[in-house]
């Protein structure tokens, strides 16, 4: 101890606003007489929110600015069982729990092993530490937990100890396995959102400015990955705030599919990658409102094509649309 894995993130020094939330979590591990983990059982913070509002990187700051708090603190990518699991032979591995990097090792038995440690979370003895009865305070991230059916088996029973969990899903609020704490990210408001894109694109002292900034935050919708990337894009080939709105305006598409380089390695999403919806066209993006309210393992494909299901779109659509229209859907949900 101390032990700490990060699965190659790093601290963002562009980080910016979200205090109230990092207080919130304080508020939630944190004993307020000790400033330390608190003693009392499993607690989980829980963010949620569409892609671009920063989940991760409000979870990335938490983890980097409180350190210190905690004893071992543990990053595991949460999107399939498949990371779930290599992210808790790599835990194993850090702990000592395990020995070398056996590819024939049944994953389950290494996610046993873990969760035993963080139930009963003894300090082991090393040259750095002595032998001691002392349990080790431990925080978990669990990021992109958009399936929270499949943590079931990765969730610790029982113990002591913090876990924040980032999801797009808002039925993880009420699905992890322990007393849950959360917050639906809401967007930057514009008196945030406009000095942050300020910052970033280093036009503090262009005329100005300032308001400039809050005109293109309102078209931006306040999100963080989006301010983020326009800010970038205004630094790098070295726009006028002005030029940047006279280009949005003309092909914001282009501007949305611009890769930023250098401005986070462990992220590498364009704007219009984590908006793939705005690709779809009117009809597909139709289809897909009227589907979202359907459980999408129950959906008999007799619905695509029955006629009644012709008149809740407010266009017509023809013959012609309904097959492309239902191989798009069909691929749509093998990757949601």
């Amino acid at each position: 101890m101390p032990a700490y894995l990060t699965n190659g993130h790093g601290r963002n020094s562009d980080f910016y606003g979200r205090k109230n939330i990092l207080a919130q979590i304080d508020e939630t591990f944190l004993a307020q007489s000790t400033g330390l983990p608190r003693k009392d059982g499993l607690r989980s913070f829980v963010i949620c929110g569409m892609g671009g509002l920063g989940k991760t990187e409000i979870a990335i700051e938490y983890t980097f600015s409180r350190t210190e708090k905690f004893d071992a603190i543990f990053w595991v990518n949460a999107d399939t069982t498949r990371k779930l699991s290599l992210g808790f032979a790599q835990i194993s591995r850090r702990l000592g729990l395990e020995n070398g990097w056996d590819l024939t090792r049944d994953g389950i038995a290494s996610r046993e092993i873990v969760k035993v440690w963080l139930q009963k979370p003894i300090i082991a003895a090393n040259q750095a530490t002595p032998k001691t009865d002392k349990k080790a305070s431990w925080l978990i991230i669990f990021d992109n937990v958009d399936d929270p059916d499949i943590m079931y088996d990765f969730w610790p029973l029982t113990g002591v100890g913090s876990i924040i969990v980032t999801s797009r899903n808002p039925l993880s609020m009420d699905s992890v396995y322990a007393p849950t704490i959360g917050i639906n990210l809401a967007s930057f408001d514009l008196d945030e959102a406009a000095p942050f894109l300020q910052t970033l694109s280093q036009r503090e002292f262009q005329s100005n400015s300032l308001e400039s900034c809050r005109r293109i935050v309102e078209l931006l919708g306040g999100l963080p990955h989006v301010v983020t990337q326009m800010g970038g894009i205004i630094r790098r080939r070295h726009l006028s705030l002005e030029d940047f709105l006279f280009y949005y305006a003309n092909d914001a598409k282009r501007l949305h599919e611009m890769h930023v380089p250098g401005q986070n390695p462990t992220y590498i999403q364009t704007v219009s990658s984590v908006w793939m919806l705005n690709a779809l066209s009117r009809e597909a993006t139709a289809l897909l409102q009227v589907l979202s309210f359907l459980d999408p393992d129950r959906i008999s494909e007799g619905f695509y094509l029955a006629a009644p299901y012709m008149s809740i779109f407010p266009f017509p659509i023809t013959q012609k649309q309904e097959v492309p229209t239902l191989t798009l859907a069909q691929n749509l949900f093998k990757h949601l």
